[in-house]
């Protein structure tokens, strides 16, 4: 066991400690106060597994990849060299040799278009496959637990059974009380945490699985493919999780203020749209891919309708990815905003181009807006729309400034921490309060309908982050942890 535990140590170490992170002797790490996998976080690095970066950050929240978890479970055992053929793995890639000791030891697996997809970053449900498989291999870990949360219908078929056991075995839990997010993408920090856990769990387990009773004779069940398995099914024949394990989700996030006021954004998955046709319709819809390629161009005219609508109709992303970075813009069929007089696609947002920037644009109308990351795009909801204070945008500060760090709210006051930097306010009161230093605010802090609204943009800068305004009658306010540059006139 000790080897056992041994391995995933160096394994860790290898993995997240790469030649742009310090050792973890080196000065404290400056991003992992008050984070919730802070003790974790600093007990690896007290054990030299898990080293910050050069610039002494630790970026728990940053994204793992399918590649480097694989090769952190691979020195987990001594998993005997092993070859693979995956498109996308290359013999001279540094992940190859992890990749294929994963695979003959049934750890992982591949897609049915034959690839692997080391660089995409891994799902919390597949994390919580990989890691049951490790676990298995190296005890007895058959319990599992009743899950209650609201999004259980998320969980792909193949990945139940092993979140049911991560549970019960306290390696993982919800992202909050009701949601366990079995599609969200891991972090380092659940990486770190979930391993640990696992180590702990390791290092306490008999080396000798108590006996267990014989059990009764029962009638085999087919097993559910996992989406990451080829399969021979016909797509008609396939639920719509193996679907969209075989052919991916499409994502679509629009706001539709234009035909329905006060709707605001919808998010579909267009894979469910697939699903129905091909089941409810008598006539023949194809395969999916034909399909969504169809789709696709259909949705690449609906550009037109940026000439009449925008802002209050626009694609926000597809794919995850933002109108403008996604295979549905097309500028030519794009012409002059009509409600706006003018015609500028550079007013249109985009994915930030570095890892960990984030950008929020909200519609000053809505309550929903649009929340850009470096690899993927989701949506956020105020409680109330934001209103105008003497010529001052005034935002409700919990739904908003909560993107971007750690936001308390305490009867009439508001915490925001961010980074090195804490701001306290309350309501009633023209000032803020900035790592204890008392500073001016232009209009005091207000609470309407139980939300508690502060001004916007000055409370933005408080916090080191940076907004935008787009005037001449868009209606938007984007507000980022990177320069935006001027207003837009």
């Amino acid at each position: 066991m000790k080897m056992l535990i041994s391995g995933v140590l160096v394994s860790l170490l290898m993995i997240f400690s790469t030649q742009n992170e310090t050792l973890a002797n080196e000065p404290k790490l400056s991003d992992v106060e008050n984070h919730w996998a802070q003790k974790e976080i600093e007990e690896l690095v007290q054990r030299n597994i898990i080293g910050g970066y050069n610039d002494k950050s630790f970026r728990p929240n940053n994204k793992i990849t399918r590649a480097e978890v694989a090769t952190v479970l691979t020195r987990v055992h001594d998993y005997k060299n092993a070859s693979s053929s995956f498109k996308d793995v290359k013999k001279d890639d540094w992940f190859y040799e992890a990749i294929s000791k994963a695979l003959d030891a049934g750890i992982v697996s591949g897609y049915p278009d034959g690839t692997f997809q080391p660089n995409k970053n891994i799902q919390r449900q597949d994390i919580a496959v990989m890691l049951t498989r490790v676990m298995t291999k190296n005890g007895t870990f058959d319990k599992k637990a009743a899950l209650s949360f609201i999004d259980n219908s998320e969980i792909s078929s193949y990945a139940k059974d092993s979140l049911r056991t991560m549970v019960h075995y306290g390696l993982m839990n919800g992202r909050t009380k009701d949601k366990i997010s079995p599609k969200g993408e891991a972090t380092r920090a659940e990486v770190v945490v979930m391993v640990y856990r696992m180590i702990q769990l390791l290092e306490n387990a008999p080396v000798e699985p108590d006996p267990q009773p014989e059990p009764k004779p029962e009638e085999p069940q087919p097993e559910e493919p996992e989406p990451n398995e080829p399969t021979d099914k016909h797509y008609s024949e396939m639920t719509l999780d193996e679907l969209k394990a075989a052919y991916g989700t499409r994502i679509l996030i629009e706001r539709i203020d234009g035909y329905a006021p006060g709707v605001g954004i919808i998010k579909r998955d267009l894979m469910d749209d697939y699903y129905e046709e091909l089941h409810e319709y008598k006539w023949d819809v194809g395969d999916p891919v034909t399909y969504m390629k169809d789709l696709e161009k259909q949705l690449m005219n609906l550009s037109g309708h940026y000439a009449t609508w925008y802002p209050k109709y626009e694609i926000i992303s597809y794919r995850g990815k933002s109108y403008k970075d996604s295979v549905l813009y097309e500028p030519a069929g794009i012409y002059n905003f009509n409600s706006l007089k003018f015609h500028d696609l550079s007013i249109l947002p985009s994915n930030p181009t570095i890892e960990g920037n984030r950008l929020i644009d909200l519609h000053t109308y809505s309550d929903g807006f649009a929340v850009y990351d470096y690899n993927n795009t989701d949506v956020g909801y105020l409680e109330e729309i934001m209103y105008k204070k003497n010529d001052v945008w005034m935002v409700d500060s919990v739904n908003l400034f909560g993107h971007f760090g750690a936001v308390k709210e305490n009867g009439n006051e508001v915490t925001m921490t961010r980074d090195n930097k804490q701001v306290k306010v309350q309501v009633g009161k023209k000032t803020a309060e900035v790592n204890g230093v008392e500073k001016s605010l232009s209009v005091s802090v207000e609470e309407k309908n139980g939300v508690i609204f502060v001004p916007m943009r000055e409370v933005a800068s408080l916090l080191d982050l940076h907004t935008k305004a787009y005037l001449r009658g868009v209606g938007r306010i984007e507000v980022a942890n990177y320069p935006l540059g001027e207003d837009y006139q």
